[in-house]
């Protein structure tokens, strides 16, 4: 019990910490929203009426605490260019990321999966030195180059899937930006599982097994592969917030209307309630998976995973 409120108690203190630090820092943000809203030619009177409206004539600390307050009460704010109540806003483009994410997710793992468990299974061949070799390329692949590269030969080129936008939440709309999100992270997994699979299989059970007289193959997929599931999984979330970095780039280059593409709208027009918003949803999305991670470690009880996780991915 006391581990289960200690994590609970930590996750919630992490988002509010994050929540309150970024309302605060959105008040520094370059740029006038009223001004933007009623545009250069207005009067002062209806200048200064949109600013109270909009509660930008507050002090900064104010703001926070009513922010705060209203966060409790379930009121997310109004957006600050459409009026629209941000919670609305924000469970629109949700869906759209969520699915970006899924379909990101499974084409990282099967990529992750095939380039480490080769690279691992020919250790020091040919084929690992070229698997490992495209790993360290992937890891350096720029989110909007391979994005833009994709789009123009599958998409333009080839007329293979469509470029932009997300239809009707079709798979094949976010097959293009899932690959692009997917292939740079795939490459990055294929390292690291190629290290956990090697390490895993110097392990004395390991050696024991090896010792029944079992074929190599049979040693290699039924007791060490099962063993990175974990320690996968603990990448995978530890990503999270590398993954929302890319969906912005991406969503924004295939016209996704997703949370990336929302925030990106949402600075150009200083629209401080929904950046705010997205701010409160990505942390405790993060957050969260963090948290099961910690939760669901004590029922797996991943003893020679955790020997590995602690010793770092890159060792």
């Amino acid at each position: 019990m006391n581990y289960l409120l200690k994590n609970f108690l930590g996750s919630f203190i992490t988002i509010a910490v994050m929540v309150i630090v970024m309302s605060v820092l959105t008040n520094f943000i370059p740029g006038d929203p009223a001004r933007m809203a009623l545009g250069k030619h207005v009067n002062k009177s209806s200048y200064q009426l949109m600013r109270q409206e909009m509660g930008l004539d507050k002090p900064v600390i104010k703001k926070v605490v009513d922010y705060a307050g209203s966060l409790l009460q379930g009121d997310w704010g109004r957006s600050y260019v459409s009026r629209k109540q941000v919670k609305d806003i924000i469970a629109e483009a949700l869906p759209v990321t969520a699915k970006l994410f899924l379909v990101s997710l499974v084409f990282a793992l099967l990529i992750g999966l095939a380039v480490g468990t080769l690279s691992a299974y020919h250790e020091n061949a040919f084929i690992d030195r070229l698997l490992t070799a495209l790993s360290v390329v992937g890891f350096s692949l720029p989110h909007f180059w391979l994005a833009l590269l994709l789009q123009t030969l599958l998409g333009v080129t080839l007329g293979l899937l469509p470029i932009s936008g997300a239809g009707e939440g079709q798979f094949y709309f976010y097959v293009l930006p899932g690959l692009a999100v997917g292939i740079p992270l795939g490459l990055t997994y294929g390292r690291f599982i190629r290290y956990f699979l090697l390490d895993i299989l110097s392990k004395p059970f390991i050696k024991a097994v090896e010792g029944w007289g079992l074929p190599e193959f049979r040693v290699f997929w039924q007791h060490a592969a099962p063993n990175i599931v974990y320690l996968l999984l603990i990448q995978v979330v530890t990503d999270a917030a590398y993954f929302f970095t890319g969906a912005v780039i991406t969503e924004t280059i295939f016209s996704l209307p997703g949370l990336g593409n929302l925030l990106v709208d949402a600075v150009l027009h200083r629209d401080w309630p929904v950046i705010n918003g997205i701010t409160l949803i990505t942390a405790s999305i993060i957050t969260g998976l963090n948290l099961f991670v910690k939760l669901i470690g004590p029922v797996l009880d991943p003893r020679s995973a955790e020997d590995l996780y602690e010793g770092g991915f890159g060792a």
